[in-house]
C-alpha cells in the first residue's frame, strides 16, 4: 500500500499561474548571486520572497487547500484559529513588512523557533506553530562556511528548540508542501555529524503534516511552485540528519523524513509514535526506541536501523519499498546492522531491483535473538523473514484440559517436533524435575503415564525443534507451578500428587466455569472419602477419555484398562488423568468448598450448576434443567419464525 502520491509539476504550474495574474509573485531570479554581489543579508532563505505584501491581496500558496491569514487570526478547513502567544503562525510567502504588523505572525522559521517565540505549553495546551505551505531553510542553502559542534553539545546543530510541549503543525493536506529544510551534511559545509534541529521538549514534541529535509544529499523537488527546488549539495551520500528530541514523548503524523545516511527523523524520547508518516535514507537511520504504524520507507541501503536493542521497533501496517544502491553486493534487505528486537505485523515488502533479493532481521542474528511476524507479503507472496542462522519461532497455547495426544497434534501441525516422538519422549521423563521423583513408580495401568503434567499455557518453540527441548520446557513450566504450598497441602490432605492431579483433571472436564469448580471437586472428595455408598465417581469425561483418546490410540485394545478409566465401571479416582488441569482445577482439589454434596448437574448453556445431597434431588435437578432446554429450545423457533 502506498501511503500517497506526490503532487506533480504540474499542479505547480496551475497555482504559479494564479498567483502572476493576481501579480503578488515576485520571484527573484538569480537571487543568491545577487546577495552575494551587493551585500545584502537576509535571515530568509529563498529563491521567492515577498509573495504577499498586503493582508487585502493575500493568496494561499495552495489554492485547492487554502490558508485564509487574517492578521490576528488564521482560517483553515473551517477552523478559525485565534493568534496568540501559544498560537503562532509561520507563513513563508509573506513579506517582512506584512509580517511585522502582526503579533504573532513570522515569515522566517529561524524566528518562529526561536527563544523569543517560543513559550513553555502544557499537555493540555501546548505551544503551537501553524505553518503555512513553503520551503523555510533553517540556513542559506548556498553557503559555503563550515559549522562546527554546538556549544554544550557533541554535534552541530542547525537550531536548538526549548518547549516543554511543543506541536509543529502544517497547514496542508499534504505533508510535501510544508517543508523546513537544510543541506549540510558530515565533511560538506559541517565538521560532523550535522544534524538540522534540536528538539528540548520534556514533555511532549508533535509534528503534523510537515516534511523534515535535510536535501544535502537529495534533490527538494517543491511541488506548489518550482522556483522553490533546490538541487542537492554533493553527490556524496553523507551522514545528514533531521532531528533529536530529549523528552517523554514524540509523536509524528503525516510527515515526511527526507534524507539518506544517518536519516535520525527526531530520534531520542523515551516513547515514539509515527502514524502514516514517509521516510527516505539509507544506512544506520530510523529511530529504534518506537512504533510505526501506516508508515512507507523507501530503503536505499540495506540497513535502516544500527540497531534496536532496548524496547525495540515495531512496524504496524508499514510498507517497505526496497531501492538498495549496490543491491548486487548484498542482495539482502535487513532491518538492522547490530541486531535487536524487531514486531513486523501485516507489512508488505515491494522490489524490482537488477538481482531478487531476501528479506532477514539482521545478518547474523545472535542465537538470544526474538523477533515478532505476522502476514508478511513480499511482491505479493507470502514470507517468512529470516536470515543467516536465524530460527523461527511460534507461540501455541496449550488449553486448561487439552490432553497430551491434542498437544502433540498441535506440535506437529506448528512445525514444532513430530506428533509421536513428542509423546514418546513426553512420556518417557526422567528429566530431572523434583515433581518427577513424587510420582508412581509403575505406570502399567495407564495409557499414557504423564497424562495431566503438561501445565496449559502460552508457550514459544523453535520451528523444527529436538522433542527433548520441548518436553523439558513443559515439565519446567509445570515444576514452577506446583508450589511447596501445594505439596504441603497435599499432605495435609493425604493425596499424592498424582492422585490431586487426576482429580484436578475430572473437575476440569466436569466444571461449567471456574466458579462452580471447588463446589464440583467436593462433590467428588466427599464420594472418595464414603467408598461405602459412593464407590463410583460417574463422571461422563472419562468415558469420553476412553472412548475418544485411548480406544483409537491403542495398539492392542485392552479391556481392563478402558474399565480402569471409565468411572462408571471402576471404583474410586480412575487409572490416570484424563487431561492436563490448569492451576483453577489444581487449587479446587487442594482447597474443595465444605459441601455436604454428591451430586450435581449443569446446564451447559446457562453455565449453571445445580448439586444435591440426596439422589432424590439430582433427579429433580436434571428434569429442571431439561425444563430450561426445552424452553429455550422453544424460544429460540419462535424467533426464527418471527
Amino acid at each position: 500500500m502506498i501511503r500517497r502520491n506526490k503532487i506533480i509539476a504540474s499542479v505547480a504550474v496551475s497555482v504559479m499561474a494564479g498567483v502572476l495574474v493576481a501579480g503578488n509573485l515576485a520571484p527573484l531570479q538569480g537571487y543568491y548571486a545577487f546577495a552575494q554581489e551587493t551585500g545584502v543579508k537576509t535571515a530568509r532563505y529563498s529563491a521567492v520572497k515577498d509573495i504577499n505584501k498586503t493582508l487585502e491581496g493575500y493568496t494561499p500558496m495552495d489554492s485547492s487547500d487554502p490558508v485564509e491569514f487574517g492578521g490576528t487570526y488564521i482560517k483553515y478547513q473551517g477552523e478559525t484559529i485565534q493568534l496568540s502567544e501559544t498560537a503562532i503562525y509561520l507563513d513563508g510567502s509573506l513579506s517582512d513588512e506584512l509580517a511585522a504588523q502582526y503579533p504573532y505572525v513570522y515569515n522566517d522559521i529561524t524566528k518562529a523557533l526561536s527563544a523569543d517565540a517560543l513559550k513553555n505549553g502544557t499537555a493540555d495546551k501546548p505551544m503551537t506553530v501553524y505553518v503555512a505551505p513553503y520551503v523555510y531553510w533553517i540556513d542559506d542553502p548556498a553557503a559555503t562556511d563550515t559549522v562546527q559542534k554546538t556549544e554544550g553539545y557533541s554535534v552541530p546543530y542547525g537550531m536548538v528548540v526549548n518547549s516543554e510541549y511543543l506541536t509543529i503543525k502544517g497547514l496542508t493536506g499534504n505533508p510535501d508542501n510544508v517543508v523546513l529544510a537544510g543541506n549540510r551534511g558530515q565533511s560538506h559545509a559541517s565538521n560532523g555529524n550535522y544534524t538540522m534541529f534540536r528538539f528540548n521538549c520534556s514533555g511532549a514534541l508533535t509534528v503534523k503534516n510537515i516534511t523534515i529535509g535535510n536535501y544535502c544529499s537529495v534533490d527538494l523537488d517543491y511541488p506548489l511552485m518550482s522556483e522553490l527546488n533546490q538541487a542537492k549539495r554533493t553527490e556524496t551520500i553523507t551522514q545528514a540528519q533531521l532531528a533529536d528530541v530529549s523528552g517523554d514523548k514524540m509523536f509524528a503524523d503525516n510527515c515526511n523524513f527526507i534524507s539518506r545516511l544517518n536519516l535520525d527523523p527526531i530520534n531520542g524520547a523515551s516513547r515514539s509514535l509515527y502514524n502514516n508518516c514517509h521516510f527516505e535514507s539509507t544506512d544506520d537511520a530510523l529511530n529504534a526506541n518506537a512504533v510505526y504504524v501506516g508508515c512507507d520507507f523507501d530503503f536505499y541501503g540495506n540497513r535502516p536501523l544500527y540497531s534496536s536493542y532496548g524496547t525495540g521497533s515495531t512496524f504496524l501496517g508499514c510498507t517497505f519499498n526496497c531501492k538498495i544502491l549496490n543491491v548486487e553486493a548484498e542482495p539482502t534487505q535487513f532491518f538492522t546492522k547490530e541486531g535487536g528486537t524487531i514486531t513486523a505485523v501485516d507489512c508488505v515488502y515491494n522490489s524490482n531491483l537488477s538481482v531478487p533479493i531476501s528479506i532477514g532481521w539482521t545478518k547474523t542474528p545472535s542465537t538470544s535473538l526474538k523477533c515478532y511476524q505476522s502476514n508478511i507479503i513480499h511482491n505479493g507472496q507470502s514470507i517468512t523473514i529470516g536470515g543467516e542462522g536465524a530460527k523461527e519461532t511460534v507461540d501455541i497455547t496449550f488449553v486448561e484440559g487439552i490432553s497430551i495426544f491434542e498437544a502433540a497434534q498441535k506440535l506437529e501441525e506448528e512445525r514444532v517436533c513430530d506428533a509421536e516422538r513428542f509423546l514418546y519422549y513426553f512420556n518417557a521423563g526422567g528429566y530431572g524435575f523434583n515433581f518427577e521423583s513424587k510420582l508412581p513408580s509403575s505406570s502399567a495401568s495407564k495409557f499414557y503415564r504423564m497424562e495431566g503434567y503438561l501445565f496449559p499455557d502460552t508457550y514459544k518453540f523453535y520451528v523444527d525443534s529436538d522433542p527433548e527441548s520441548v518436553c523439558m520446557k513443559i515439565y519446567q513450566n509445570f515444576e514452577n507451578k506446583i508450589t511447596e504450598e501445594y505439596y504441603n497441602q497435599m499432605d495435609k490432605l493425604g493425596m499424592t500428587l498424582d492422585e490431586v492431579i487426576t482429580l484436578a483433571s475430572i473437575v476440569q472436564a466436569e466444571a461449567a466455569s471456574k466458579d462452580s469448580m471447588k463446589m464440583v471437586a467436593s462433590v467428588f472428595e466427599n464420594r472418595l472419602a464414603d467408598p461405602d455408598n459412593f464407590p463410583k465417581l460417574e463422571s461422563d469425561p472419562t468415558t469420553y477419555y476412553v472412548d475418544e483418546i485411548i480406544k483409537p490410540n491403542i495398539e492392542i485394545p485392552s479391556e481392563a484398562l478402558f474399565e480402569s478409566y471409565d468411572t462408571y465401571q471402576c471404583n474410586g479416582l480412575p487409572s490416570g488423568a484424563i487431561g492436563n488441569p490448569g492451576l483453577d482445577a489444581i487449587e479446587a482439589v487442594l482447597y474443595p468448598a465444605d459441601t455436604n454434596y454428591y451430586f450435581f448437574y449443569a446446564n451447559i448453556d446457562t453455565k449453571e450448576t445445580y448439586f444435591a445431597e440426596t439422589n432424590e434431588e439430582h433427579e429433580k435437578n436434571k428434569e429442571l434443567v431439561q425444563k430450561q432446554y426445552e424452553e429455550a429450545e422453544n424460544e429460540n423457533e419462535d424467533d426464527e419464525e418471527s
